[in-house]
């Protein structure tokens, strides 16, 4: 596929790469403890990345004893206009089968929004037993 030109987009990765670990060691302690209190097991992941995505930073997989999982996956992506903009994605399904992608974009003003949206879309997902994205 066919790379599109972001305008100022070394600029822009630069800048990326300095936020990727300090937005990711803040988002690491919720997936553990909702981990924890699902009884889930956590582990780093390499995302099945399509499309829009451009470059991934990090993800991590969360899943339960009975195959179910999620992905949260965090990279820099274009939109629909070509700027470049940096998001979270958290994707639901199964393991080795995830679902479409659910996208929590995140921005560094948002952040305490951010974990309580991940910490009660983790919650939902256990809940109503997501599968394939549903």
């Amino acid at each position: 596929m066919a790379q599109v030109r972001i305008k100022g987009r070394q600029r822009f990765m630069r800048q990326l790469r300095r936020l990727g670990p300090e937005i990711i060691d803040e988002c690491k302690p919720v997936l553990e403890k909702n981990a924890r209190e699902l009884e889930a097991a956590i582990r780093p992941d390499v995302p099945q990345a399509e499309g829009d995505l451009e470059e991934t930073l990090d993800a991590y997989e969360v899943s339960e004893s009975n195959g179910q999982a999620w992905r949260v996956v965090e990279g820099a992506a274009r939109g629909s206009g070509g700027k470049g903009f940096y998001g979270t994605w958290q994707e639901f399904g199964w393991s080795g089968n995830p679902g479409s992608p659910h996208f929590f974009f995140h921005v560094r003003r948002l952040r305490a929004r951010f974990r309580a949206r991940l910490a009660k879309a983790v919650r939902t997902a256990v809940k109503r037993n997501f599968r394939n994205g549903r």
